[in-house]
């Protein structure tokens, strides 16, 4: 799978953190997960951080934008002390909060928890988005989601010709187990139910 992350080693990330912020910074630990940032651990005075370091800033915006707007409604989001860039690379730093990832779960613990996932999602649902902010699908760095419908945002996620993280996603049906046949028949299965999705706008 094609990466996103930036080149970066324990070294450069502790020499970034002691720019940004200052010599106290302590047990900076690297967190091997995702393929869109370089995470690390950190710990400076009584508290712990994540900073996410990037090539691109615009996503880190995004989460930002997304904090200001919705994290003061008790949802489960870290708070976010600061976005920024050192030399040529981005980055942003959040509260370290306690918990394990679900894919490193065992499949009986995730059957335990789903319960409470669901009721995360129904807390997300309540979450009134304002009528400033139109639009569907991913939102930009301004909080305006840029397509015109949920079946506009959805056909565009598997459009052949893009950039980013799905860019050649259709060599998947040469060098991975995805079917085309099967796939295409789901794909315009989707596309006819997703004609009957509500109008209105929910966070999810």
């Amino acid at each position: 799978m094609k990466t996103f992350k930036p080149e970066m080693t324990l070294d450069m990330a502790i020499s970034h953190l002691k720019h940004i912020e200052g010599e106290s910074v302590m047990n900076v630990t690297p967190i091997e997960m995702g393929e869109l940032s370089k995470v690390f651990s950190y710990r400076k005075g009584d508290a712990d951080y994540v900073i996410h370091f990037k090539d691109n800033g615009d996503s880190l915006h995004k989460v930002f934008k997304i904090y200001d707007m919705y994290g003061n409604q008790s949802l489960p989001i870290p708070r976010i002390h600061k976005i920024g860039k050192v030399e040529n690379i981005h980055f942003s730093i959040s509260d370290k909060v306690s918990g394990t990832p679900i894919s490193a779960l065992e499949p009986t613990k995730i059957r335990e928890l789903t319960p409470g996932i669901v009721h995360q999602f129904m807390r997300f649902r309540q979450v009134h988005v304002a009528d400033s902010h139109e639009g569907y699908g991913w939102i930009t760095p301004e909080g305006k989601a840029v397509h015109r419908s949920w079946l506009d945002y959805i056909t565009s996620v598997f459009d052949e010709e893009q950039e980013g993280f799905y860019h050649g996603w259709h060599n998947l049906y040469e060098n991975s187990f995805l079917e085309k046949e099967f796939f295409e028949e789901i794909y315009q299965t989707m596309i006819e139910l997703v004609r009957y999705s509500p109008p209105e706008r929910y966070l999810v």
